[in-house]
């Protein structure tokens, strides 16, 4: 073999001399060569091993010819067949290459369809599995729109509209997909799990025999897995197992929270004495664990106490004790005198031409009435409206609502913060950040920063959060948390703060009071007074505009820009106090001013000021 090697190595040499890229093709050859064990006579006998083909063993053929003929040796004779083997059978102990028996594929049996949960064939197949179940004389198949308004509650995406779409498109988001639910009809049909019949315009559709099997086997595992063998369930009774375990295939593989305990327990604890977490979502890996507060008395307890604390800390007035708050006799709405509506902000839409959809889809929900007005804050709020009168007041209840791709852009652009402060100065008790996937959005390198966003809005802001799979989860969400809302304020008084003891300065300082001094009554004010102070630009005080400047560097958040202020309530007290650290002590102790007052004297760790981010507000600030 040290001949052959030699060869081959010195037509490597030759080849990377000349810039050839055939140089990989021998050095492979040589080191192949190099660790076999087995001697051989002649080149052909190495078509066994990996690196040698035909052009290779051809050319030491040849070479070797030309060496015997030179020094008078005798030319080795090949024995053997030209064929090659397999490159992963070792050769024989004898060198010999006698061909080895090819192995024959394997047939694989094609594996059976079998719809995801709550898809769009998932509906389909059902709705005509129990049609067949329950067929009248002379009709044996259903039409299109027949089966749309059968399958619609039991498929998570709509038959009728696009999913894709989203509510800010100045943000640049894109529409991800073209199709609808009904789709996947085509699916059924190419398995033959369902029958197309009739022509165009008439065409109807019926289960075939193959399809009747694989409907039965997913209501047994369905009903293995819940306790449920029906697909005439009003709300299907969702997998009981951990949202961060796998379904089975043909069970859930998502995890919509559909039932109603969900929108009580959002109602009840207002914070995060839940976790709604639940979806397939691209970030799969985000925290999903339980609070400790699991009765509704402690949720009820610490909901109240987040609540006093956030307006509190927000609140940039003294406190209530040394402040003059108005004194006012609440206007008392007895019981049934009013209705409950919701109210939708105008900018929520599915698409352009879907401009209506959330206020249509919801007011086809049983005891719904939905309303499209503009709101100054949040994308969903709820009133209650005077009968007679037809006053309006705010409930204590708002959502906001954010596709997974617009909450990266405001996460980006510092929209997330802002938008989060003033939800927590809204003075109502009860706000539900609804997140909600976005198909084929690509985290990257954003995912630990939407997870961290998300928790915070949990753990931190104390926000009650709902993770929603699409626009169709979203819509029967808030439905259900519409009933849910009707059915508490039906048999309660409503204590209605009189017009002119609102005053945009002191509403936060009262709201605190109110909450702290009497947690079981709720206090409302008109709906025109809410969009007021709540309004971006109302009534602003020069601390409100120094706490947004403040949010804008990167690095602060609310709550370390809440902490710069209680040491420097105005710009005008950091400029004053950077240029005369300057003057006495220096430049590095006017970049250590900020982390040396809001650093390790601050408890809380999260709102220490460390000394790089304190040198960059000093460069903004000095």
């Amino acid at each position: 073999n040290s001949l052959f090697l030699k060869w081959l190595l010195e037509w490597q040499q030759q080849s990377e001399s000349l810039g050839s890229k055939s140089h990989h093709t021998y050095k492979k050859a040589h080191d192949t060569l190099k660790a076999c064990p087995v001697a051989f006579a002649h080149p052909r006998e190495m078509l066994t091993l990996k690196g040698f083909g035909q052009g290779i063993c051809g050319r030491l053929e040849k070479k070797l010819k030309e060496y015997c003929l030179a020094n008078g040796l005798v030319i080795p004779n090949f024995q053997g067949s030209m064929e090659r083997r397999p490159e992963n059978c070792p050769p024989n102990d004898n060198s010999t290459t006698e061909p080895v028996p090819s192995k024959k594929p394997r047939t694989r049996k094609p594996k059976q369809y079998v719809p995801t949960y709550r898809s769009g064939a998932y509906a389909i197949l059902l709705v005509l599995y129990e049609h067949n179940n329950d067929l009248v004389a002379g009709k044996s198949a259903l039409a299109k729109n027949e089966i749309i308004r059968l399958g619609q509650p039991l498929c998570d995406a709509s038959f009728e509209v696009p999913a894709g779409s989203s509510k800010d498109q100045s943000i640049g988001s894109t529409v991800t997909s073209h199709y609808t639910a009904w789709a996947s009809i085509k699916m059924l049909i190419k398995h033959e799990l369902v029958i197309e019949s009739g022509k165009r315009g008439r065409t109807t559709y019926q289960i075939s025999h193959q399809g009747i099997e694989v409907a039965k086997n997913i209501l047994k595992v369905e009903k293995a897995t819940n306790g449920v063998g029906s697909v005439r369930n009003d709300s299907p009774v969702l997998p009981t197992s951990s949202p961060t375990q796998r379904q089975p295939a043909t069970a859930a593989r998502k995890s919509t929270n559909e039932s109603t305990s969900t929108a009580t327990s959002g109602l009840t604890a207002k914070a995060t004495t839940t976790d709604s977490v639940s979806s397939t979502a691209p970030i799969a890996s985000s925290s999903r664990r339980v609070a400790s507060d699991t009765t509704p008395a402690a949720a009820a307890a610490r909901s109240r106490y987040l609540t006093t604390s956030i307006l509190s800390s927000i609140s940039h007035t003294p406190p209530p004790a040394s402040i003059k708050l108005p004194h006012f006799t609440p206007k008392i709405w007895n019981r049934g005198s009013f209705s409950v509506n919701v109210i939708v902000d105008n900018r929520e839409i599915q698409s352009q031409k879907e401009r209506d959809f959330f206020s249509t889809r919801l007011n086809e929900i049983p005891g719904v009435d939905a309303d499209v007005r503009a709101l100054g804050l949040g994308d969903t709020l709820w009133i209650a409206k005077h009968k007679r009168t037809g006053e309006e007041v705010v409930l204590e209840h708002i959502a906001e609502r954010k596709r997974l791709d617009d909450l990266m852009s405001s996460i980006k652009d510092g929209r997330f913060h802002e938008q989060k402060y003033r939800l927590m100065r809204s003075g109502l008790r009860s706000v539900t950040y609804i997140v909600e996937e976005s198909p084929g959005v690509d985290l990257g390198v954003l995912l630990e920063s939407v997870q961290t966003a998300i928790s915070s809005t949990q753990v931190v802001n104390g926000f009650f959060l709902k993770r929603s799979s699409g626009i169709e989860e979203t819509v029967r969400y808030l439905g259900r948390l519409t009933q849910k809302i009707k059915e508490i304020y039906e048999d309660k008084e409503l204590h209605v703060i009189p017009d002119e003891a609102i005053d945009s300065r002191t509403y936060l300082s009262l709201m605190s009071h109110l909450h702290s001094t009497d947690p079981q009554t709720s206090y409302h004010i008109s709906f025109p007074n809410f969009q007021a102070v709540t309004s971006k630009n109302t009534n602003l005080t020069v601390r409100d505009v120094f706490l947004r400047m403040l949010l804008t560097i990167r690095g602060v958040s609310w709550e370390k820009a809440l902490e710069i202020q209680k040491h420097f309530p105005t710009p005008r007290h950091i400029w004053m106090e950077l240029n005369a650290e300057y003057r006495m002590r220096g430049e590095q102790a006017a970049r250590n001013l900020v982390a040396s007052k809001c650093g390790l004297e601050s408890a809380v760790a999260r709102k220490r000021i460390g000394p790089a981010l304190s040198s960059r507000i000093a460069e903004i600030w000095g």
